[in-house]
């Protein structure tokens, strides 16, 4: 992507970053049942690694990663109920980011690539 701003006497021009190549979940499966008793190790297939990662699901806010391919979500991280199923999503962003030569200290251009899938949460049966 390339970015040139002007605003007035300030501009930055031809900033250019590249996204991150795309992912996909290897694990969990699409529209898998999950036990939320149980850490669950999520995995997900990318060319190579961007500068930040994030993984989110109901139960838990955007989390900062790290761009390996995999994570275990801890116990509690998954949206649960005792005698009932729960419907749950996992989300991994991953993002590119420079900071453009003469722009505002502070100032970053990102590239995302989001990725979710939907899941069954199996009742806990606490």
């Amino acid at each position: 992507y390339q970015l040139t701003v002007e605003a007035g006497a300030d501009n930055v021009r031809g900033v250019q970053v590249d996204g991150p190549a795309l992912h996909h979940f290897t694990a969990p499966a699409p529209g898998a049942t999950v036990d939320a008793t149980m850490p669950l190790v999520a995995t997900w297939a990318r060319d190579e690694a961007a500068v930040i990662a994030t993984l989110e699901t109901r139960e838990l806010n955007a989390v900062a990663i790290g761009d390996t391919g995999t994570y275990t979500i801890p116990v509690g991280g998954l949206k649960s109920k005792s005698t009932e199923t729960e419907a749950e999503q996992l989300r991994v962003d991953r993002a590119q980011r420079i900071t453009p030569a003469g722009a505002v200290v502070g100032s970053d251009v990102r590239v995302m690539v989001r990725n979710e899938i939907d899941l069954v949460v199996a009742p806990t049966g606490r």
